[in-house]
């Protein structure tokens, strides 16, 4: 796993620096500047709340790095021998991200992603409370019209804590400064 997440950052920054591009770096800090996240609302069992901001630089015209906060909210319910327990968890983690831009609206992402969360867990019929820590490797692609952005992703770290299943499908926006 260790490993996975080093060869994560090592292709998000060696992207970054192979694709350097001079006329491009020629633009001020400011104007290269994004900011945006997601917004995620699911209601039944389970419920999720999700609040996403990010902040990017655009390194080169097709170079995107930036960073993410995450706080999910996410309740539900699950069968337990013969008793239905509820649950509920604050979700909080960030991220680091990298997006290949082909076109003006068609790009690649990879990204790898930290979140740390309590669960209460039965353990041979005693409920303990336990903080668990997530990593996710995401890769994947998108498109992006205007300001929003659509993201077919996959996670390369899929695990029983983790709160996503692949595929994964990210709808988001992004506003220049």
């Amino acid at each position: 796993m260790k490993n996975l997440i080093k060869l994560s950052f090592i292709f998000i920054f060696s992207i970054a620096l192979l694709t350097s591009n001079k006329a491009y770096s020629q633009r001020s800090f400011g104007s290269r500047i994004f900011v945006g996240g997601n917004l995620g609302l699911q209601f039944g069992n389970p419920t999720l709340i999700d609040i996403s901001p990010l902040i990017g630089y655009r390194i080169t015209e097709q170079v995107d790095a930036g960073v993410s906060l995450t706080y999910k909210y996410y309740s539900g319910s699950y069968k337990y021998s013969n008793t239905t327990q509820e649950f509920n968890t604050n979700i909080f983690g960030g991220g680091v991200f990298s997006r290949y831009n082909f076109t003006e609206s068609l790009f690649a992402h990879a990204e790898v992603e930290y979140l740390n969360f309590n669960m209460e867990q039965i353990n041979s019929g005693i409920i303990e409370n336990r903080n668990i820590g997530v990593t996710s490797v995401f890769i994947g692609g998108g498109i992006k019209q205007s300001f929003a952005t659509i993201m077919l992703l996959y996670n390369l770290n899929e695990t029983m804590n983790s709160p996503y299943t692949n595929p994964i499908i990210r709808i988001g926006f992004t506003f220049g400064l």
